[in-house]
């Protein structure tokens, strides 16, 4: 997920300075911006899904493994494992926390805080919609950056998972050679 940030693109200013807006096609604009925003919540949706059944899989081995270890004083391969899922648990509770993504409406205000926009006449319109689709990209990347940073926790924690068999692994490979 690619953010825009190093693209140069028009300042609200620079829209306002254009002539000859073509509403229909800004307005297609913003129909597919609002799409895109759409779908990097949709990709949120499906990554905090991950850290949940992530999380109900984790939580219970993990305890299970450190009160097995605790009761029955049994070597330490349960330990490892279940603090290294313990970590993995950290990182998808990190996951889900919130971070910044873009809304797909506006709220009031942004109508009230001057006449200009309870005025428009219908050939400015097109300059409001224009705004709207400014408005889009800070909405769009920071929607994406949150993405990626959920995405590189939740691999994380899934190869945290794969590492704690790695203590029953080397164990069991050394009790072949005894």
């Amino acid at each position: 997920m690619k953010n825009n940030k190093d693209k140069k693109i028009l300042t609200q200013q620079e829209i306002q300075n254009l002539k000859g807006l073509n509403e229909e096609m800004i307005r297609e604009y913003c129909r597919l911006a609002e799409e895109r925003l759409k779908d990097c919540l949709e990709t949120k949706r499906q990554f905090e899904q991950k850290a949940s059944i992530l999380l109900s899989i984790y939580m219970p081995i993990s305890l299970a493994l450190f009160g097995l270890s605790a009761k029955f004083n049994l070597p330490w391969t349960f330990n490892i494992s279940a603090s290294i899922l313990f970590i993995a648990i950290i990182f998808i509770l990190l996951s889900i926390h919130c971070s910044d993504y873009g809304n797909l409406g506006r709220h009031p205000s942004s109508w009230l805080q001057s006449n200009d926009y309870l005025t428009v006449k219908n050939n400015h319109k097109a300059a409001i919609y224009g705004y709207l689709l400014y408005d889009w990209v800070e909405r769009i990347d920071a929607s994406n950056k949150s993405n990626d940073k959920k995405q590189f926790k939740i691999t994380l924690a899934i190869w945290l998972g794969f590492i704690a068999i790695l203590p029953f692994l080397i164990k069991f490979l050394f009790s072949l050679w005894d």
